[in-house]
């Protein structure tokens, strides 16, 4: 929430108040933007997340705590967290443009454009997501990772520091950077 609200303030700061996310959400009462900060506030229960993390990460730490048992081994979870840490960061971003491209198949697009479906970006449109895509990116993503055992402290401060650049994603300020929008 503090990073979000933050982020909202900055980007007023940045853009003009008149040109922000914080205004178009105070200022348009379209169901659009009550749509936006509903699934925000949902989002913020974190009871979602919650669920996906006990049921599917701990899955994948136990599946990941049996093949040390039984094979001797535990992949990643003993390695440095300086190697889990490059192989998050480079495995992650791979599978976030898979799973988003999964999403726009015929079968998920019928959840997934619920993401798509507000009228005005602001920056909480990035936290509209039918539940059905929520569980299978957590599956795709999180679930290999708890497997491979990478920490999930490493893991979560992936999820904030990709979770801030996708919020400022959803902004309109114009970043204007050619070589990371060309590569």
């Amino acid at each position: 929430v503090g990073i979000v609200l933050g982020s909202l303030f900055f980007e007023a700061k940045l853009l003009g108040y008149k040109k922000s996310s914080l205004y178009h959400l105070i200022n348009n009462k379209s169901t659009s933007s009550k749509t936006d900060i509903i699934y925000f506030i949902i989002a913020c229960s974190g009871l979602m997340a919650l669920l996906e993390i006990i049921f599917l990460c701990g899955l994948g730490y136990y599946i990941s705590s049996k093949i040390n048992e039984i094979y001797g081994f535990g992949l990643l979870q003993n390695s440095h967290p300086i190697t889990q840490i490059i192989v998050q960061f480079i495995y992650a971003p791979f599978i976030f443009y898979f799973v988003h491209r999964v999403h726009h198949t015929r079968f998920l697009w019928k959840f997934h454009k619920v993401h798509h479906a507000a009228e005005k970006m602001t920056m909480l449109n990035n936290f509209r997501n039918h539940p059905t895509t929520t569980a299978v990116r957590t599956i795709i993503e999180c679930f290999p990772l708890a497997v491979l055992g990478i920490k999930p402290q490493i893991i979560m401060f992936y999820v904030v520091v990709t979770g801030i650049i996708v919020i400022w994603q959803h902004s309109d300020y114009d970043w204007n950077l050619p070589f990371v929008e060309k590569y």
